[in-house]
Parts: structure tokens; C-alpha cells; sequence
């Protein structure tokens, strides 16, 4: 049993990162080295919205840390949707939140950068969503940051979106300067009247209460390559309905040749809004909900290589950073996903039930994170194999030199016995004598004649010099006991002196540890977590293996590790994750399933919780977190079971942390983090 965790093993590193945990409670133990990273490097293809993956999973933003990023960013919480449906989060913070501080800050600017009166045809352009219309709310607590146009159809028609915070008051300001008023949106044109509507709601009028925007000065997207405008010239692919950039830059570049006008500032919150030039002036508003890519124009002006995402990000796992971040520092969600799907090299196929998706299933083959894992699986499967199988040697031979050294304490205690036996044999027979001693002195005394005290002074003679033989004989024995207290006392030592280690024990996670779950996290849940899709699955065992892990599992049990499952699931899941995990060849030499019910640990409900898990350590006694659990159960197991953990594998550091294991193994993971 060990409180200390040694060693920590992450997917893709060839090198070991000791970790040297508080030899008392694990609760304090030192996990500072079990943290994802807190800096990422993007390569960020803007013009197709494609990141190039990375070798290792742990260079990825992970997907869950991003939202938590963006909703501290936003002030994001609990509130109402505007149908009346109430949202447990999701809902911005229409007063205060980093991100209100940082585009009030960008609009002072914009205002600070024009003329107090505007020239004669200076113009201010603007795109709608998330630089006019603030789509936050919808984005995250209606489509949980995955894009539904069915559901942003009422949010239009029924003009649901507010204004960007601070924006009304500057795009007045802009007006009653003397520019010109326009906007350039992807929205199709047959949301156009009702996106001016939900303008003129939001309050974009003028000083009169005139609506600032109507059919004239906003430009919707034709709704069919068919209905393109003339003078839209460059489009590619032909026939279509043109790219982003090719629709706003030659927009833009219509609106000044038809009006003799400049587009002194171009304002919008994608980088697509801003490039193929016709502007003075790009003005970005910060947007890390999604990202429209389009290519840009053949023959855009240079500045527009400036105009990209950062490659490089700093974010924490636990969303903090998103207070102190610009918006455009924090990785873009849909950048994330683009990098996650190349690492898992996913793309379209099938889901087990038949339902067929456009993206989101795992490529089984080959990809960076197979390649990752295969590279690690294979180096850990040595490295358990050679830990259990060390583990039980040292077992083994302990536990035959505890049993010679209790054989020799057996025969050291039998001889002791034994001479005791004879001591006290000994000293009988010395006390027969000094009796038979002490009768020949008193007839000695009482003899009355010389032949009486002839013999009784002989009779004295021949006991004394048996008492003296004998005394000899019962000193020699003391001597001898003596002796073999000694001896039992050398062998009780010997034998206190030996600890046999208790035999060996590894610990598996299931979900992306033993089960690989991307197909269900992003082809048919896009990484939205709905425990009712997830209970389908864990029924129909749809999950297969990760890719190496059963190679891992079989080494550590062909060298003699305990295999012990320890997962996150529910009790009620346990029998189907087995036959699962048994499905897809976790089986020993014979066939036989590896996980079994007995050494399969699943988290109970609240209530039922065992005795030997405390709720309280973290200070929150009302829940048992994952690591309160975790650890405890690992504990449980090494100090209720007899049980050594040689290896404790999982996805998540929660997984990991809290001690009682002596190596720890972080397979990647960058789809859901769990605290």
C-alpha cells in the first residue's frame, strides 16, 4: 500500500515526471504536476477554418475548458430564454462582463479614430450578427455553441437578438456626425425585413425615431446563386452563391462606386467580415463563439495578412482566464472542435444505430491521436508488465523469506522448549537430591552409635556429590535456555524485519481510458453532453476499445495485476460496461473477461455512498466529487483489499489525483474535462 504516487506517465512523453506526494494524507498530496496545459499553439488556417492537429492531445484546447473560457469572458449564467424557457446557463451578462468592458472600450476607439463631421461621402460600414445584434445568448444557452438554423429562424422572425452593448449609442454618435450607414450581413435576404425590424427594436433609430437602418442601406445575402447581383463579379466556386469575402468586399466595393462614397471603418466580429479592403479602416469586435472562414479575394489588399487569429492562447482549465483574456485571445470554439476533429481525424460516417452524420466519426485507422496512442500504449504496456510482474517477485520472494524465517523461529522456539523441558527436569532431579541430602544430614544428627553415624556420614558424602553433579547439569541446562532465548529472539527479529508488499493492482478508467467515446461525444452529441443519448449507448455496448489499451490491460494481467475498474458511471451501468469492455477483447489468455463485477467499481447514488468514501474533504459534504471518490476508492482498495496500485490509468486528472497509486498514466483527452 502507498500514499505516494512517484511517477506520472502522459500520453506522447517519453520522459518521466516524478511527482513526490505527502507520505500522509492524500488529500494534501502534491498533484501539482497532474494540470493540463495552460498555453496552446494553433495553426489556424483562417480561409478554411481548418487548425492543423498537433502530435499530442495535450497541446489541444480542450473542449469543455473553451466553453467555461467564453461563459467567464461573458458573465454567462442562469437565466431565461426569450420564450419564456429557463436556461441554467448560457445567458450573458447584459451589464458587466469582460467582454461588455472590452467592446465599449472598441467603440470609443472606433469613435475617437473619426472626424467630429464627417467629410461629404464618408461612410461607416457595419455586419449585423455579433457587431450590431448580440447573438450570445442564443449561441450558448439555446444551441450550446453549435449551430442550428431551425432554431435561429424564430430568433429572427421574432427579432429576439439584442443590441451589442454599447453599440446603439455609438452607431447614433456615428449618425449624427454625418456618416453615411450601412450593413453587410451573411443573413439571407429573406431574413431582411426581419432583421431590420429586431434593429429598429434594439433601439438603432434616429433622432426622430426614424428606423437608421431599412431596405436601403442593409445588404442581405441573395438567397440563390441565381439572384447573385451584377456587380458581384468574382465567385467561385461558379454557380454558387460566393464566399463570405467575395460577397461583402465587392458589397463594399459597390456601395462606394455607386455612391461615390468611402468607407472610412468597416465594423464586424469575423475576420471573413473585414478582408478584400474597400475600407479606410478595419474595426474588430471580439468573438470566440464561432468562426465563418472564407478565402479571401485573389487580389486582396496586403494588409489583410494581418487580419487573422492569434496562433498563440493561454487558457486555464477551469475557465478563469476568461476574466483577464481578450475575447480574440480566447481559442474560438469552433477552431477547437476543427483542431480536435483533425486530431481524431474525424469526418463523416455512421452512427451504430444507422443514423448517418456529415462529421464526427473517429477515423479507426490512422490518425494523430491513434498514432499518439499506439506509440504510448506500447511503451506503457511494457512498462506495467514489467512493474506488476516486479511487484509480485518482490511478493513472492518476501513471502518465502518470511516463511524460512518462520520456520527458523518455529525451530528456535521448539528447541527452547524443549531445554526448557530438560531445565526443568534438571532441577528436579537437584531437588531429589538435596532432599535425599538433607534426610542423610538429619539421620547423621540423630545416629546414636559409630556404625549409625559410618553410614549416614557416607550417606551425606555420596548425595552431596550428587547435588553438586546435578547442579552442574542445571546450570548447564539454564545455560542452554539461555542460549535458545537468544536464538528465538535473533529469529523473531529476522522475522519482524521482513515485509511482504501486498500483491499488485491496476486501475482503469473506462470512458477514453478502456472505451473510446469520441463518436458518441461528437458525431452524435457534438459535444453537448446528453446523458440520455450516453445511457443508449452504454445499454447497446456501442463503444470500442481505445486504440493499444487492451494490449495494456492484458500485459498487466499476464504479470500478475489485479485488474480493477474504477469509473465515473453509474451503479445501474456497470453490468454493460463490463459486457462492453468484455465485448471488444478485454479478455485474458483463456478468454475469460478481464473486468469483473467483483474488482469493478461504479459511483453509487449520493445516498448510498460506502463508508469508505468521506464527501466532506473538499469542504462540500452535499456531493462527492470525482476526486473524493476516486482517491477514496483507491484507497479502499489498497488498504481494505491488500491490494498494491502499481498503475492508475484515466483520461481526466481527476482521475489521477488524490494518491494511492504508484504511477500514474494520462491518456489524452481534449473532447470533455471533468474537475
Amino acid at each position: 500500500m502507498h500514499l505516494s504516487r512517484p511517477a506520472a506517465f502522459v500520453a506522447g512523453v517519453t520522459t518521466l515526471a516524478l511527482t513526490l506526494l505527502s507520505a500522509g494524507d492524500p488529500a494534501v498530496a502534491d498533484d501539482s504536476a497532474l494540470e493540463p496545459h495552460h498555453t496552446f499553439t494553433m495553426a489556424i488556417n483562417a480561409a478554411t477554418g481548418s487548425v492543423a492537429s498537433p502530435a499530442a492531445g495535450a497541446d489541444i484546447p480542450n473542449v469543455d475548458s473553451t466553453k467555461s473560457t467564453i461563459r467567464k469572458y461573458y458573465n454567462a449564467g442562469a437565466g431565461t430564454l426569450p420564450d419564456g424557457t429557463p436556461a441554467s446557463n448560457g445567458i450573458a451578462n447584459k451589464d458587466s462582463s469582460p467582454y461588455v468592458t472590452e467592446v465599449e472600450g472598441i467603440e470609443q476607439n472606433l469613435l475617437d479614430s473619426l472626424r467630429s463631421t464627417a467629410r461629404p461621402g464618408q461612410v461607416v460600414v457595419f455586419d449585423a450578427d455579433d457587431t450590431l445584434l448580440w447573438n450570445y445568448d442564443f449561441e450558448d444557452a439555446a444551441t450550446n455553441f453549435v449551430f442550428d438554423p431551425a432554431k435561429q429562424q424564430p430568433w429572427v422572425d421574432n427579432g429576439w437578438f439584442p443590441a451589442v452593448p454599447g453599440m446603439v449609442d455609438t452607431v447614433e454618435e456615428i449618425l449624427s456626425r454625418g456618416y453615411g450607414l450601412y450593413v453587410i450581413t451573411g443573413r439571407p435576404a429573406s431574413q431582411e425585413d426581419a432583421t431590420i425590424a429586431n434593429l429598429t427594436d434594439d433601439g438603432y433609430v434616429d433622432g426622430q425615431g426614424d428606423p437608421i437602418f431599412d431596405n436601403d442601406n442593409v445588404f442581405t445575402k441573395y438567397n440563390t446563386a441565381a439572384e447573385k447581383p451584377d456587380y458581384i463579379a468574382e465567385c467561385t466556386p461558379a454557380g454558387s452563391r460566393c464566399t463570405t469575402v467575395q460577397y461583402k468586399a465587392q458589397t463594399r466595393e459597390h456601395i462606394e462606386d455607386s455612391t461615390s462614397s468611402t468607407i472610412v471603418a468597416n465594423v464586424g466580429d469575423q475576420w471573413s467580415d473585414l478582408w478584400g479592403g474597400y475600407a479606410d479602416r478595419s474595426v474588430k469586435i471580439p468573438n470566440p463563439t464561432y468562426f465563418l472562414a472564407s478565402p479571401d479575394l485573389a487580389n486582396a489588399p496586403a494588409s489583410d495578412a494581418a487580419m487573422v487569429p492569434p496562433s498563440t492562447y493561454t487558457m486555464l482549465p477551469d475557465g478563469s482566464s476568461g476574466l483577464t483574456e481578450p475575447g480574440d485571445h480566447i481559442p474560438n470554439i469552433d477552431l477547437v472542435r476543427s483542431e480536435v476533429r483533425a486530431y481524431y481525424g474525424a469526418g463523416p460516417g455512421t452512427l451504430p444505430d444507422g443514423t448517418p452524420v456529415s462529421n464526427g466519426i473517429a477515423n479507426k485507422s490512422a490518425s494523430p491521436y491513434i498514432s499518439e496512442m499506439t506509440d504510448s500504449t506500447a511503451t506503457w504496456a511494457d512498462q506495467v508488465g514489467t512493474e506488476c510482474a516486479d511487484a509480485v517477485t518482490a511478493h513472492d520472494d518476501a513471502a518465502a523469506d518470511l516463511a524460512d524465517a518462520q520456520a527458523t523461529l518455529a525451530d528456535a522456539q521448539d528447541t527452547l522448549a524443549a531445554d526448557q523441558a530438560t531445565l526443568q527436569s534438571a532441577r528436579t532431579s537437584l531437588d531429589t537430591a538435596k532432599a535425599q541430602l538433607d534426610a542423610a544430614k538429619k539421620r547423621l544428627a540423630q545416629a546414636d552409635t559409630p556404625k549409625e553415624r559410618q553410614r549416614a556420614r557416607k550417606a551425606v558424602h555420596h548425595w552431596r556429590h550428587v547435588v553438586a553433579h546435578r547442579q552442574l547439569a542445571v546450570d548447564a541446562a539454564r545455560e542452554q535456555v539461555a542460549a535458545d532465548r537468544a536464538d528465538v529472539a535473533d529469529a523473531q527479529a529476522a522475522v519482524d524485519a521482513i515485509t511482504v508488499p501486498d500483491l499488485p493492482a491496476a486501475v482503469f478508467d473506462a470512458d477514453d481510458t478502456t472505451l473510446w467515446t469520441y463518436d458518441m461525444e461528437d458525431g452524435d452529441m457534438k459535444f453537448v453532453f446528453n446523458p440520455t443519448r450516453q445511457n443508449t449507448w452504454v445499454t447497446n455496448k456501442w463503444f470500442p476499445a481505445v486504440p493499444g489499451m487492451v494490449d495494456v490491460v492484458k500485459a498487466a494481467d499476464a504479470a500478475g495485476c489485479t485488474i480493477i475498474g474504477l469509473t465515473g458511471r453509474g451503479t445501474s451501468q456497470q453490468a454493460a460496461t463490463i459486457a462492453n469492455l468484455f465485448e471488444v477483447g478485454y479478455v485474458d489468455g483463456g478468454g475469460d473477461p478481464l473486468f469483473l463485477a467483483s474488482n469493478y467499481f461504479t459511483k453509487p447514488p449520493f445516498a448510498e455512498t460506502p463508508p469508505y468514501i468521506d464527501c466532506s474533504v473538499d469542504g462540500n459534504p452535499a456531493s462527492c466529487s470525482t476526486i473524493e471518490y476516486k482517491s477514496q476508492t483507491r484507497k479502499h482498495v489498497e488498504q481494505d483489499l491488500g491490494l498494491d496500485i502499481v498503475a492508475n490509468f484515466g483520461d481526466q486528472f481527476s482521475d489521477l489525483k488524490g494518491g494511492f497509486a504508484d504511477a500514474t498514466y494520462k491518456l489524452p483527452n481534449p473532447t470533455y474535462y471533468l474537475p
